[in-house]
């Protein structure tokens, strides 16, 4: 597991999951 990007994981997670609004942007 690459503890580097946190970020990116967490959008990732955010558009398998939900996919209405990124965690790392909430717009």
């Amino acid at each position: 597991m690459e503890s580097q990007t946190p970020a990116v994981e967490l959008i990732d997670v955010s558009l398998i999951f939900g996919g209405d609004r990124p965690t790392d942007e909430p717009v």
